[in-house]
C-alpha cells in the first residue's frame, strides 16, 4: 500500500463525512415512507460528540456493541466508534426483538465481544443489564460538541475497527475481524466495482451487520459520499414492492438483491406496481449469496421492462464475511453463464455442455479479479489447479479480515501467508473460465440457502432433540442442486421392524423439526437401511459421498416429499394426542332468558316492500319515535337521511324478502361503510332477515360477521342481526316480535318456534367428532396452490385419495407452487372460482369422469383493508366467492353423489375480522353451511408457516395474541383434520392457546331478567378471579347501561367524558344510580361520590379499584359475583372481540384516582397529567425565576385585536359613542349615554367550549367572551398542548359583580352570573389544575390578578397562567348609579390629565395576558413580550371617604415595588396610569408618582392614559393598560394621553420628572433596557401596580438558516367552516405581512404551538411556491398532492408505530442543517391528517407572534328585547346631541366641546 493510501486510511471515517458535506446522506425509510435523514454534516458532528463521550469510558481496542434499530443513531455509533480507536460490534435488529430478551445468538456475541460499552435504545437498555461496564441509551447522549471539537483517537493501520459475525443460524456466532486497512481496501472495492460515485444513489434493505449489506449501505456511500436509503429486510420480505417504489422515488442507481430476493420480487413485487413507477433510473443490482440462475435473470428482466428496468441491470458479486468484495461481474453487460454437466461437477471435472442440454446446469459469472485480488482453484493438496478446472477457491485481498476474534485455531486454517499476502480458503467449489470466476457448489458441509449459512452437525442436532429418532443409527442433512435450486435433504437411518405408520410420523416429524428450529422447508426425507451411510457402519460419514449417492439414485430407501415452501409433509401420524393447549370450539343457539328493553329512538327502515310500511311502523311504534323510511336503499342515501333525520337506529330488511345472496350482502356492507364514516356516532343497525331455505338460514347466520367486526371500525358500534325462522314467520304478528326483540344488549337474536334464541359459545369435546374414513375415490381441492389446501391434498393423497387440484391459474403458473408442494403428479384445473356456474361445471365434469368421494373448500383471499378503505369492488369479488360460489358447490357436490364436503374457514368467523367485515362474513357463511348440514366447517386459526389465506400476517398474529392464541404448527393441523374431518354437519373453530380465553370472548348465554350479555366484544375475565374481575372498559360499559336504563338516554347519547349531571343525573337519579351499582357491581358507593367523580369514565376508573379489591367477604362490598356488563357504544375505543388487559394490572391500581394515560386522551381534549395532581405537596419556589409576559389578547372599544388597541392608542384615536343598538332596549333613555362599547358581546361559539346554546343563552357575557380571549391570549404566547399536560397552568381573573341578571330575566341558573366561573371556565374545559382565582377589587381587579398570577409562580404553585379581566355593560342600572354619584362626564370626553377633566367615561374590554416562568417559556418556546419586574398590591386605609384615593399610599406601593424590584425610578421611561379623567383624582396620583421619583432630571419619564382613548373599563383597565405599556416595550415607541389639553393646574408639570405624552414618540433614553409600569386603583382602596421591562434584542431569534425547502402547515378546527376560515385568514396574514414571515416557522407554530382538533388540512409548500395561494386554494376546498384533508374520529385511538413514525419525520423535518426533501414533507401533512401531530423538541423555534387565531364562530346568544321600559334621565344632558362611534383625530387639535358634540 503506497503512502497516499496511508494518509487516506488514518482520515477517520466521521472526517470523511464532513468533507462530504450535505451530498453524503443516509435516510431511513419502513417501506412506505422515509423516517428520518442524516446528513454527512449531521453525522460528523454527532458522531464526534459522542465519540467524546466514549473516549473518557473507554481504552483504545475496546469493543463497542451497537445494538440500535437501523436509524441515524446506528450510522453515528459507528462512526463515533472507528472515531474513538474502538472496534464496533454491531448486532443485527432482529436478534434484539426476541421475546423479551436477548436472542441466544446475540446473547452469545455479547458474551464473546465482551464490550466495554453497549449503545442501545431506551426500549433494549434492559436486555443487556450486566452485560457491559456503561450501557446507555445512545440517543440520549451528546450529538454535538459544545467546546472545541473531540479530536480522534490515534489508531494504528492494522488495529481492528469492526468485528462482523456470522449469522449464528446454526452453531455459535464467528467474531470476523475487519481493520482499518481492510475497510479502506473494501471501501475503494465498492466504489471501483461497482462504479459508485457522488452522483449515485444507493437503495438497500440488507442489513448493516452483514458484510454486503455493510458495503452496499454504509462502506460504498462513505467513500463516494453519495446518498443512501436503507428500509427493514422485513419490509422487504412482506412487501417487495416497497423495495420496487423506493428505487423508482429515490431515482436509485445502485441496489442490491440475493437470489432468492429477485425470485420473490417477480413472485410478488410486479403486480402491486402502479403504471407511473419507473425504474429506469437504476443502472446497477447487485446479486450475491447462492449462485443466480438463468431464468432468474430473464424473468427478473422480463418482469420489470415494462417499467423501463435495463436489460442488463444484474451484476453477479462474489464475497464473503472474510473477505468482503472479491469480484462482480461486469456492469451494465448480460450475465454471463456456462453450461457444465451435472454427473462430471459431482466428480470434481468441469466438461462444458451446449445451453439447454440434459444433465447440464448452468453457471453464472462472478466476473474477473481486479486490482490486488488474486483467486486460485486449489486441489486438496494445495496445488493451483489453473483454468477449467474444479476445486477449492483461494482468494487473496486486501480487503481480507485479519482472521476471528479469539480463535487461532480456526484463523490458522482458513487464513494462510505467504509471500504475496494472506490467502484466504472460501470452502466453495469454483472454476476459472477464461479469467473469470465460476462457483459451482461447497467443498464444505455447510449450506447457504436464502443466503444464510447452516452449519448441517447443527441440523442434525436439531433432529436427533426434536424428532425423536431412532437410537445408534445416523442422520444425515445435506444439501443438492436440484433444478438449478439448493434442496435440503434428511437421510436417515431406520431399522428394518419400522413399521409404515411409524415411518410416516418420523417423516413429519422431521420436517416439523427443522422447519420450527431453522425455518428450513426439506425438499425429501429419505430413510434407510442401518449401515447405508458409513458403509460398513465403521467408516467417517461423509455428506459429500451421501449427497452424490442421493443425486445419483443410489440411496433407494422409503423416500417421501417434503414441500419446499414451508408447508411441509403433514401425513397423519397412527394416533394423535390432543395437546392441552389444543381444543375445539363451537356455538350454538340457546333460548334467551334475559329481559329485553328496546329503545330504539328514531327509526330508519332500510329495504322494506312499500306494502309492509304501515305493518313496520305499527311493529316499531311502542318502542321508537320517528319511524322514517329511507328514500332509497342506496348507501349514500341511506347514511344521508340517517345524518339529517339524527335517527338513533337503522333496520336494515333486505334480508326479509332476499335474494340471500352476495349481492344482497354487498349492498348491507355498503351501507354500513358509509355509515361508520358519517360525523358522530353511527346509529344502532339491525340486520333483519328470514330462514326460510337452509341457504337463506346460512345467509343469516353470515351476518354476525358484521357483529364482532364493526367495532374495529367503531368502537362499539352495535350492529345486530335478527333471524326470523319459518314457524316464527308463519304467525300474523312476527314483525311485533321482532321490534320486541330490538335490545343491543342481547346480541345476535333468533325468533323461533322456541323463544327469542341467542348464540353461545361453548367447548367441544373431540370425542364428539368424527373422522373421517379412509378416504377412497377422488377428492377435488379448490385452493390447492395454497399453503392449506395443499397440506391438505398431501394428506388426502397419502392416506389413499386421488386428488383432482382446481384453483384460479391456469397450469403453468401452478406447476411451480405444485411441484414445490410435492403435488406434481395431480390433476390439476384451471378454473374461475368466483363464477358459480363455472364452478358447478367443474365438479359436475370431475364426478362425470371419477368417483367423487368429496369436495375441500380452502379457496379465498385473505381479509380486505378497513371498511373506510376497502374497495367494494373487491368486496363484491370476495363475497360472491365465499357466498355465491361456495353456495353453488354445496349443490353442485350433492347433485355429483360426493359424501363429504370439508369447509376450510377462518376463526375470524368467529372472533371477527380486522374491520373489513367481508372476511369474517364470507366465513362464517362457510360455517353456517355445514351448521345447516352442508358438509363439515373447521374454522382454523393461523397455520404457523403457512398462514390460514389471511394475507396480513401481522394481523392475524396480533389478532391471535389479542384472543391468547398462538399460531398451529402444521403437524397438529394435520392431527385436527384426521380427528374431526368426518363430523358432517357441525361447525367448529379450533383453538390453539388459551381456550378458555377464547370462550370467554365469544357469546355467552343470558340469564334472568337482570342478566346482561357478554357478547364477543367483551373480554374475559380471568378463569382463577371469575366475573369479578372487570377492566375499566367492562365498568364503563356497564354504566353506561344503567344511565340508559335510567334517564332513558339514546345510546348515542351516554358519553364518557360528560358530566352525568349534563346528561340529566340529578339528586335523586343519583340516589338511584348508586344502587344500582351496588346491586350490579357488588361495590358500595354513597351518592357523593359522583362529585368527585362526575363522569362516566373517572366514576369506572375509580370503580375499578373498588371492585378489584372487594372479594368475597370483605368489608368493601358484598361477594356475590359482579353482573356482566352489557356492551355499550363508543365506550372505550377498544376493538370490539380484543380482550381487556387483566384487572390487577390497571394502572393505578392502589389508588382510588387512576390518571388516564397520554394514550387516552382525545386530540381535542388538553389533558392534564398524573403527576401534576398526585405530586407530593413541595415547596417548588423557584429563586430568582423571572417571570415574562408571553401572550396577548383582547377585545376592546374600536379595536378587535391587541394590535388594532395599540393601532388606536399611538394614532391618538378616540373610540367613544352610543351604547350598541342590541343592548338599547335594557337601557331607556339612557341609551344615548357616550362611552366605550365593544359591538356585539353576545356573539359566542359554544359549541368549541362544549357549552349547550342553551346554557349559552343565559350565560353572562363576560363567561363567553373571556373563554374566547383565554384560548387566543394562549394562541398568541403558545401554550399548545404539551404545555397544557406538562406544565401547572393557573387562571387569575379580576372582575366586579356583572349584571347580565338585569337583561336575562326569567332565567335560573346557579352557574350562568356567578363571578367564581369567570375563571372556572376555562379550567374546567382544559382540565387545568393550576390555582384558579377569580378576585374583585373593583377597579383594580385585572391588575390585581395579575399580580396574584406573579407571586403564584414565584412560589411555585404554577408554571404558567393565564391572567384575564372583562367589564360589560349589559344594561343601564351600573351607569345610572355612577351618573347620580357624579362620577360620569357631563361633555362625554375623558380629559385625563386635563383641566377640564369632569368625570369618567365609562368603557368596555375583555383582555387576556399569558405570563410564565422565564425558563419555562424559554424551554418551551413560549413567545417572549416583556419581563416582569415588580408587582404589588396595598390599601388606601382610612381616608376621607370608602371610595377617595389616598396618595400616600399610592406613593408608598410605588417604592415598594420599586424596591422589591431594583427598580431604578430613572430608569423608567413611561407609565400608563390609571388617569380616569376626574379633576381630583388624577392629580393625586400624578403627584404621588412624582412624590415616589424623588426628584430626578424634569420630563424624563413620560406619563399616560388610554381612558381618553376607549373609556374606563372598571376592572379590566388595568390590564389594558399593561397591554399598551407591553406594545410601547416592544416597539420602542411613546403613545401620546388624548384629550389633555390643557393640562391640569394641580401638577408642577414645570419641575416634575415626569411629563404628559402628548404625541408619538420614540422611547426616551439611549440603552439597550426599557422599562415602565402601570397602574389601578379600585374604588374599594386596593391598589396595584406592576413594572414591566424588555431590553433590545431580549426575546428569543428564530434559529438562523432553514426557509429554503419545503415545509408543511397544518390547520385544524373543530367545523369544516372554520378550517376554511383559518385557512383564508392565514392567507390573507401573510399577504399582509409579506417575506418578513419566514414559513417555516410560521409551521413550526402551528404544528406545535396550538390545540389541533378533527377538521384538518396538512398544506405542503413548495420551494418558491407561494403558500397566499396554496392557502387559498385549501380554503377553496381544493384536494392535491400539496393540498391533504382529513377529518379524525373523535374516538381514535393512536397507532403508536404512526405516532412514532410521524415523530421521526417532524424531527427530520425540523433539522436547520439541512433542506427537508418533499417526500418527508407530504408524508408529516398525511400522518396529520389522520390524527398524528409532531411534539416540541429541543430544537424547535419558539412560538412566532401575530398568527391568526381561532376564528370562533359568531352566532348571537342575547336575550330578546323586554318589553318597554320607562326612559330615564342620564348623566349627559338631554340637549346634548350624542353621536355615533366614530374615531376622533386628537392631532387636529379638536376642542374639548367639539369632541363631546
Amino acid at each position: 500500500m503506497n503512502d497516499s493510501a496511508d494518509t487516506t486510511a488514518q482520515q477517520p471515517w466521521a472526517t470523511m463525512c464532513r468533507d462530504h458535506g450535505d451530498r453524503l446522506t443516509w435516510s431511513f425509510s419502513d417501506g412506505d415512507s422515509v423516517l428520518e435523514t442524516l446528513t454527512g454534516s449531521e453525522a460528523a458532528r454527532w458522531a464526534t460528540a459522542l465519540a467524546g463521550w466514549l473516549q473518557e469510558r473507554t481504552s483504545p481496542g475496546d469493543r463497542v456493541l451497537i445494538g440500535l434499530p437501523y436509524g441515524s443513531t446506528f450510522i453515528a455509533a459507528l462512526l463515533a466508534a472507528e472515531y474513538a480507536g474502538l472496534v464496533a460490534v454491531p448486532l443485527s435488529p432482529e436478534m434484539l426483538d426476541h421475546s423479551e430478551a436477548l436472542s441466544p445468538a446475540a446473547a452469545y456475541i455479547v458474551s464473546d465481544a465482551e464490550p466495554t460499552v453497549v449503545l442501545t435504545s431506551s426500549a433494549y437498555v434492559s436486555r443487556f443489564q450486566g452485560m457491559a461496564e456503561h450501557i446507555v441509551d445512545a440517543a440520549a447522549l451528546p450529538r454535538q460538541d459544545d467546546a472545541q471539537e473531540t479530536p480522534p483517537r490515534e489508531a494504528g493501520w492494522d488495529e481492528v475497527a469492526i468485528l462482523l459475525y456470522t449469522s449464528g443460524s446454526t452453531g455459535a456466532p464467528k467474531g470476523v475481524q475487519h481493520t482499518r486497512r481492510s475497510i479502506l481496501s473494501e471501501m475503494r472495492v465498492c466504489t471501483s466495482l461497482w462504479q459508485v460515485d457522488e452522483g449515485s444513489s444507493v437503495v438497500s434493505w440488507l442489513p448493516l451487520s452483514h458484510s454486503f449489506g455493510m458495503s452496499v449501505g454504509f462502506l460504498g456511500p462513505l467513500l463516494a459520499g453519495c446518498s443512501v436509503l436503507l428500509m427493514p429486510s422485513a419490509a422487504f420480505i412482506e412487501a417487495p414492492d416497497r423495495w420496487l417504489r423506493l428505487l423508482a422515488t429515490r431515482h436509485a442507481t445502485h441496489t442490491a438483491a440475493p437470489n432468492f430476493a429477485l425470485d420473490h420480487a417477480i413472485r410478488h413485487g410486479a403486480a402491486q406496481l402502479d403504471d407511473d413507477v419507473s425504474l429506469a433510473s437504476v443502472r446497477t443490482v447487485l446479486t450475491a449469496g447462492e449462485c443466480v440462475r438463468r431464468d432468474t435473470v430473464e424473468q427478473f428482466h422480463a418482469t420489470f421492462a415494462p417499467w423501463g428496468l435495463r436489460r442488463d441491470v444484474l451484476s453477479v458479486h462474489y464475497g464473503s464475511t472474510e473477505m468482503c468484495g472479491v469480484t462482480c461481474s461486469r456492469l451494465e453487460a448480460p450475465v454471463e453463464f456456462i453450461s457444465l454437466d451435472r454427473a462430471s461437477l459431482r466428480r470434481g471435472c468441469a466438461e462444458f455442455r451446449e445451453p439447454g442440454a440434459e444433465g447440464a446446469r448452468d453457471v453464472p459469472s462472478c466476473g474477473a479479479p481486479r486490482g490486488r485480488v488474486r483467486l486460485e482453484v486449489r486441489d486438496a493438496q494445495g496445488h493451483d489447479l489453473g483454468e477449467d478446472r474444479v476445486g477449492e477457491l483461494h482468494v487473496l485481498s486486501g480487503s481480507a479480515s485479519s482472521g476471528y476474534w479469539r480463535n487461532p485455531e480456526l484463523t490458522g486454517r482458513q487464513f494462510t501467508s505467504s509471500e504475496e499476502g494472506r490467502w484466504y480458503r472460501t470452502g466453495d467449489l469454483a472454476v476459472i473460465h477464461d479469467q473469470q470466476l465460476f462457483i459451482v457448489g461447497r467443498e464444505s458441509d455447510v449450506i447457504i440457502i436464502n443466503a444464510m449459512n447452516y452449519d448441517p452437525a447443527d441440523l442434525e442436532l436439531s433432529l436427533r432433540e426434536g424428532a425423536d429418532l431412532p437410537q445408534g443409527l445416523d442422520t444425515c442433512v445435506i444439501s443438492c442442486d436440484i433444478d438449478d435450486r439448493e434442496r435440503v435433504v434428511v437421510v436417515q437411518e431406520i431399522p428394518d421392524s419400522m413399521g409404515k405408520r411409524q415411518r410416516a410420523g418420523l417423516r413429519e416429524r422431521s420436517v416439523v423439526a427443522l422447519s420450527q428450529s431453522h425455518g428450513l422447508s426439506v425438499h425429501e426425507v429419505v430413510l434407510v437401511p442401518p449401515g447405508t451411510l458409513r458403509g460398513d457402519g465403521i467408516g467417517k460419514l461423509s455428506r459429500k459421498a451421501v449427497a452424490r449417492r442421493y443425486l445419483e439414485g443410489e440411496l433407494g430407501g422409503d423416500r417421501a416429499r417434503g414441500a419446499s415452501s414451508g408447508a411441509e409433509s403433514h401425513a397423519q401420524a397412527p394416533s394423535f394426542t390432543w395437546p392441552q393447549d389444543l381444543g375445539l370450539v363451537q356455538e350454538r343457539w340457546v333460548v334467551d332468558t334475559g329481559r329485553r328493553s328496546p329503545r330504539l329512538g328514531d327509526v330508519l327502515l332500510v329495504g322494506a316492500e312499500p306494502e309492509t310500511v304501515p305493518a313496520w311502523r305499527e311493529a316499531c311504534a311502542p318502542f321508537a319515535g320517528r319511524v322514517i323510511v329511507a328514500s332509497d336503499d342506496q348507501a349514500d342515501v341511506v347514511s344521508r337521511e340517517a345524518t339529517s333525520q339524527h335517527v338513533s337506529t337503522v333496520l336494515d330488511l333486505r334480508g326479509t324478502h332476499g335474494p340471500w345472496d352476495a349481492e344482497t350482502m354487498a349492498a348491507s356492507w355498503r351501507m354500513l361503510a358509509a355509515l361508520a364514516q358519517q360525523a358522530g356516532d353511527p346509529p344502532a343497525v339491525f340486520l333483519v332477515s328470514s330462514a326460510v331455505t337452509p341457504q337463506a338460514r346460512a345467509y343469516c347466520e353470515a351476518l354476525v360477521g358484521f357483529e364482532r367486526s364493526v367495532g374495529r371500525v367503531v368502537p362499539d358500534w352495535q350492529v345486530h342481526p335478527v333471524v326470523i325462522d319459518e314457524e316464527v314467520l308463519a304467525g300474523s304478528a312476527w314483525r311485533s316480535q321482532v321490534a320486541a326483540a330490538l335490545d343491543p344488549a342481547a346480541g345476535a337474536t333468533m325468533l323461533s318456534g322456541e323463544g327469542l334464541m341467542t348464540l353461545a359459545g361453548e367447548r367441544m369435546s373431540p370425542d364428539s367428532a368424527e373422522p373421517l374414513p379412509s378416504p377412497e375415490g377422488s377428492w377435488l381441492v379448490l385452493g390447492v396452490t395454497g399453503g392449506i389446501g395443499s397440506s391438505i391434498a398431501r394428506w388426502l393423497q397419502q392416506a389413499g385419495a386421488s386428488i383432482v387440484g382446481a384453483g384460479r391459474r391456469g397450469l403453468d403458473d401452478a406447476g411451480e407452487s405444485l411441484r414445490a408442494a410435492g403435488l406434481e403428479g395431480i390433476d390439476y384445473r384451471g378454473v374461475d372460482l368466483g363464477v358459480p356456474t363455472d364452478l358447478s361445471a367443474l365438479v359436475a365434469s370431475v364426478a362425470a369422469e371419477r368417483s367423487l368421494q368429496g369436495v375441500v373448500w380452502a379457496a379465498g383471499p385473505g381479509p380486505l383493508p378497513s371498511m373506510p378503505e376497502a374497495d367494494p369492488r373487491e368486496v363484491d369479488m370476495s363475497l360472491r366467492l365465499r357466498l355465491d360460489s361456495a353456495a353453488a358447490l354445496a349443490r353442485a357436490a350433492a347433485e355429483a353423489g360426493a359424501t363429504h364436503i370439508l369447509w376450510c374457514s377462518s376463526t375470524a368467523a368467529h372472533l371477527g375480522d380486522f374491520g373489513s367485515c367481508e372476511y369474517a362474513v364470507g366465513n362464517r357463511y362457510l360455517a353456517a353451511l355445514a351448521a345447516n348440514g352442508l358438509g363439515t366447517s373447521i374454522a382454523w386459526p393461523l397455520w404457523a408457516e403457512i398462514g390460514v389465506g389471511q394475507e396480513d400476517t401481522d394481523k392475524s398474529s396480533f389478532m391471535l395474541a389479542a384472543t391468547g392464541q398462538s399460531p398451529l404448527p402444521p403437524h397438529e393441523a394435520v392431527g385436527v383434520l384426521g380427528q374431526v374431518a368426518g363430523s358432517s354437519g357441525r361447525s367448529m373453530a379450533v383453538v390453539k392457546g388459551d381456550v378458555d380465553r377464547v370462550l370467554a370472548a365469544l357469546p355467552s348465554p343470558r340469564q334472568g331478567s337482570g342478566g346482561a350479555r357478554k357478547t364477543s366484544g367483551n373480554g374475559p375475565a380471568s378463569p382463577e378471579e371469575g366475573s369479578r374481575q372487570r377492566g375499566v372498559g367492562e365498568i364503563e360499559r356497564a354504566l353506561a347501561d344503567m344511565l340508559h336504563e335510567l334517564l332513558r338516554l339514546p345510546v348515542a347519547e351516554v358519553a364518557l367524558d360528560v358530566s352525568m349531571h349534563d346528561m340529566g343525573l340529578d339528586s335523586i337519579s343519583l340516589v338511584e344510580l348508586s344502587g344500582m351499582i351496588t346491586e350490579q357491581l357488588g361495590a358500595t358507593v354513597a351518592p357523593d361520590v359522583f362529585f368527585s367523580h362526575p363522569t362516566v369514565k373517572a366514576l369506572a376508573e375509580h370503580l375499578v379499584q373498588r371492585v378489584v379489591r372487594s372479594g368475597p367477604g370483605t368489608d368493601e362490598s358484598p361477594g356475590g359475583p359482579v353482573a356482566a356488563p352489557a356492551l355499550r357504544r363508543r365506550s372505550t375505543g377498544r376493538a370490539a372481540g380484543a380482550p381487556l388487559p387483566p384487572v390487577t394490572s390497571a394502572p393505578g391500581a392502589d389508588s382510588d384516582e387512576a390518571e388516564p394515560s397520554p394514550q387516552q386522551l382525545g386530540p381535542e381534549a388538553p389533558a392534564s397529567s398524573a403527576p401534576r395532581s398526585q405530586q407530593p405537596s413541595v415547596d417548588r419556589r423557584v429563586v430568582g425565576a423571572g417571570v415574562v409576559v408571553s401572550g396577548m389578547a383582547g377585545v376592546f372599544p374600536g379595536a378587535a385585536g391587541v394590535d388594532e388597541l395599540w393601532s388606536l392608542v399611538r394614532e391618538g384615536r378616540v373610540a367613544l359613542g352610543p351604547v350598541p343598538v342590541e343592548r338599547g332596549p335594557w337601557w331607556g333613555r339612557a341609551r344615548g349615554a357616550v362611552g366605550g362599547w365593544l359591538e356585539s358581546v353576545g356573539r359566542f361559539d359554544p359549541l368549541f367550549f362544549e357549552i349547550a346554546p342553551r346554557e349559552a343563552e343565559v350565560m353572562d357575557p363576560r363567561q363567553r367572551l373571556l373563554l374566547q380571549e383565554m384560548w387566543h391570549a394562549m394562541e398568541d404566547a403558545g401554550v399548545g398542548p404539551s404545555v397544557v399536560s406538562g406544565e401547572r397552568v393557573g387562571v387569575f381573573v379580576g372582575a366586579e359583580s356583572g349584571d347580565f341578571e338585569a337583561v336575562a330575566t326569567g332565567t335560573r341558573s346557579m352557574t350562568a352570573n356567578n363571578d367564581s366561573l369567570l375563571a372556572s371556565r376555562l379550567a374546567y374545559h382544559m382540565d387545568l389544575r393550576g390555582p384558579v382565582v377569580s378576585v374583585n377589587t373593583a377597579c383594580s381587579s385585572g391588575l390585581v390578578a395579575f399580580h396574584q398570577a406573579v407571586g403564584s409562580i414565584e412560589r411555585g404553585e404554577c408554571d404558567v397562567a393565564v391572567v384575564a379581566s372583562a367589564a360589560v355593560i349589559s344594561s343601564d342600572e351600573r351607569y345610572l348609579a355612577m351618573a347620580e354619584a357624579g362620577m360620569v362626564s357631563g361633555s362625554g370626553v375623558c380629559s385625563a390629565f386635563g383641566a377640564g377633566a369632569d368625570g369618567l367615561v365609562p368603557g368596555e374590554a375583555v383582555v387576556a395576558v399569558v405570563v410564565a416562568r422565564e425558563d419555562v417559556a424559554r424551554r418551551c418556546g413560549l413567545g417572549l413580550v416583556a419581563r416582569v419586574s415588580g408587582s404589588g398590591v396595598n390599601c388606601d386605609g382610612r381616608t376621607n371617604g370608602i371610595s377617595a384615593p389616598s396618595g400616600e399610599a399610592q406613593k408608598a406601593l410605588l417604592r415598594q415595588v420599586w424596591s422589591r424590584g431594583g427598580v431604578d425610578p430613572g430608569s423608567l421611561g413611561l407609565v400608563v396610569a390609571h388617569g380616569t379623567g376626574t379633576p381630583l383624582g388624577d392629580p393625586v396620583e400624578v403627584n404621588a408618582l412624582v412624590d415616589a421619583f424623588g426628584g430626578g432630571p424634569v420630563g424624563s419619564c413620560a406619563v399616560v392614559s388610554v381612558k381618553p382613548n376607549v373609556g374606563h373599563s372598571l376592572a379590566a383597565s388595568g390590564l389594558v393598560g399593561l397591554v399598551v405599556l407591553a406594545c410601547a416595550l416592544r416597539d420602542g415607541q411613546v403613545p401620546p394621553s388624548a384629550c389633555c389639553e390643557p393640562l391640569s393646574s394641580y401638577v408642577d408639570w414645570e419641575s416634575s420628572p415626569v411629563f404628559v405624552s402628548r404625541e408619538l414618540g420614540a422611547w426616551p433614553g439611549a440603552g439597550g433596557l426599557r422599562r415602565g409600569g402601570v397602574s389601578a386603583f379600585g374604588f374599594s382602596g386596593t391598589n396595584a401596580h406592576v413594572v414591566l421591562e424588555r431590553e433590545v434584542g431580549w426575546d428569543e431569534p428564530v434559529p438562523a438558516g432553514g426557509g429554503q425547502g419545503p415545509v408543511v402547515l397544518m390547520v385544524s378546527a373543530k367545523t369544516e367552516t372554520a378550517l376554511v376560515d383559518s385557512c383564508r385568514n392565514l392567507a390573507d396574514w401573510l399577504e399582509r405581512e409579506g417575506e418578513d414571515v419566514r414559513l417555516d416557522h410560521l409551521a413550526v407554530t402551528l404544528a406545535l404551538h396550538r390545540f389541533h382538533f378533527a377538521h384538518r388540512a396538512g398544506i405542503v409548500i413548495p420551494p418558491g411556491s407561494g403558500a397566499v395561494g396554496c392557502l387559498r386554494r385549501a380554503a377553496a376546498g381544493e384536494r392535491s398532492p400539496d393540498i391533504l384533508r382529513g377529518v379524525v374520529p373523535a374516538q381514535q385511538r393512536p397507532n403508536p408505530v404512526l405516532a412514532e413514525a410521524a415523530q421521526r419525520l417532524w424531527d427530520e423535518l425540523r433539522a436547520q442543517t439541512r433542506v427537508p426533501g418533499a417526500d418527508t414533507v407530504q408524508a408529516v401533512a398525511e400522518l396529520y391528517c389522520r390524527g398524528y401531530e409532531p411534539t416540541r423538541g429541543a430544537g424547535d423555534a419558539p412560538c412566532l407572534g401575530g398568527v391568526p387565531r381561532y376564528p370562533f364562530a359568531s352566532d348571537s346568544y342575547w336575550p330578546q328585547p323586554p318589553a318597554a321600559r320607562e326612559e330615564l334621565p342620564l348623566g349627559a344632558s338631554d340637549d346634548v346631541e350624542v353621536p355615533d362611534l366614530r374615531w376622533i383625530d386628537v392631532a387636529t387639535n379638536v376642542s374639548d366641546k367639539e369632541i363631546a358634540r
